[in-house]
């Protein structure tokens, strides 16, 4: 009687608990009774505004920017500000592997920008600014290329303890990357990165099979 009644009340038990789930997967409820299809991811947001280049440069194209005009003094070149203002369009100190531009468009704020290059084409722009002009350049940045595919926040730290509430905005596209963050590698200076996607890709998977490489040689 004991085991009859066991085996009874495991049928029960087993209907009901079918039963009930079969009453909730309508409301969403015994979710783990059917984990076999996970949930698909979201789909990446579309970046339909994504640019080919920074600033009139094009990624995979040769750096094509005239020589910004210099004055020597005591021995050493300097940029000549006097007549940087008497040309027109951008122009760089330095070569098409690294260098500074000037001439870049006003936005009403101070900012400055580098190129870095590789082969005479331009990989990555960096522009610096500072952190109290982060909305007024996130705005015009959203305003020239739409809204950003990814916002995210989160806690910095100084050395000395002073918190900060860090913002990362992101576009991500084929062949493109933007990332703006309001406190970068200093808390008092904001840094965007524009970057050729592909080139950077490439370099990624290059990491990666040097490191596979190493661990294999251990």
């Amino acid at each position: 009687m004991a085991l009859e009644s066991e085996q009874k009340f495991g049928k029960i038990t087993m209907k009901g608990i079918a039963f009930a789930c079969a009453l909730a997967m309508g409301l969403g409820v015994c979710a783990g009774a059917d984990a076999k299809k996970p949930a698909p991811p979201p789909h990446a947001q579309k970046w339909d505004r994504e640019p080919d280049g920074f600033l009139g440069i094009k990624f995979g194209a040769p750096l094509s920017v005239q020589q910004c005009p210099k004055q020597t003094i005591a021995n050493q070149t300097f940029v000549d500000f006097g007549r940087l203002k008497t040309i027109d369009g951008l122009c760089i100190d330095g070569d098409s592997s690294y260098g500074q531009l000037w001439n870049t468009p006003e936005l009403g704020l101070e900012y400055r920008v580098w190129v870095t290059g590789n082969d005479g084409a331009p990989t990555s722009f960096l522009l610096k600014s500072a952190p109290k002009d982060f909305d007024a350049l996130s705005a015009a940045f959203i305003s020239k290329y739409g809204p950003p595919t990814n916002r995210a926040t989160s806690a910095a730290q100084t050395i000395g303890g002073a918190s900060f509430r860090n913002v990362t905005l992101q576009w991500r596209g084929e062949r493109v990357r933007i990332t703006m963050q309001k406190y970068g590698d200093r808390v008092d200076q904001s840094e965007t990165s524009v970057a050729d996607a592909d080139y950077w890709r490439a370099k990624e998977r290059a990491r990666a099979d040097e490191a596979a490489a190493g661990v294999g040689k251990l």
